[in-house]
């Protein structure tokens, strides 16, 4: 709080009065954001302030770091995130504070590793041919692998892009197989997506 006095000073029956104010205590923080991909970031949080502070991650975990923890006045801290290769999301709080009884959390949230895919399966006539362009959306690496007897085959048109091309069917039953793609950076958990492939007789 603002604080307010004066001081008189009187010499016979003159006086003057003179107003003293001091400001308080004051602490703000102002960041973008506390959402973020599973790829490593950082996120800048700029403190304002008369005060002294200090600044931790509760828990103290080890893939997020703060380039300062402790100092007086304004200052720009940078909160350093590591990369997440893994299926599982994962949570943090900053906590700045200082002596005087201020306190501040961030909550911090990173996503795990995402893939998706714009088919559920592909299907040919007897003829075969080419598919449409099966997109993938993912900030992960991965491989593809197929079963089917090498009737038909994949080609990756770029890394967000595949089609499938199939041989004739000369048969007189139907054709099976599969198109996987598995993640290949994760450190933590496994992740694929399975894409059933037909061919009538």
């Amino acid at each position: 709080d603002t604080r307010t006095g004066t001081v008189t000073l009187t010499i016979g029956d003159q006086s003057y009065t003179l107003t003293v104010k001091q400001t308080g205590k004051y602490f703000t923080i102002q960041y973008t954001g506390s959402q973020f991909t599973s790829k490593g970031t950082s996120l800048s949080i700029d403190v304002i302030t008369n005060d002294s502070w200090t600044a931790r991650v509760e828990g103290n975990p080890s893939w997020i770091t703060l380039s300062q923890t402790s100092g007086e006045g304004d200052v720009s801290i940078v909160a350093t995130l590591a990369d997440n290769p893994s299926v599982n999301d994962r949570t943090a709080t900053i906590i700045i504070e200082t002596p005087n009884g201020h306190s501040l959390k961030i909550p911090i949230s990173q996503a795990a590793r995402y893939m998706t895919l714009d088919c559920q399966s592909v299907q040919f006539f007897a003829g075969g041919g080419t598919s449409q362009d099966i997109k993938i959306t993912t900030d992960a690496q991965y491989s593809i692998s197929t079963t089917g007897d090498d009737w038909f085959t994949v080609t990756q048109k770029d890394s967000s892009t595949l089609v499938v091309v199939a041989e004739e069917n000369p048969g007189d039953t139907e054709r099976e197989g599969t198109i996987v793609l598995s993640m290949t950076d994760l450190r933590e958990g496994t992740y694929s997506i399975t894409i059933p492939v037909f061919q009538i007789k």
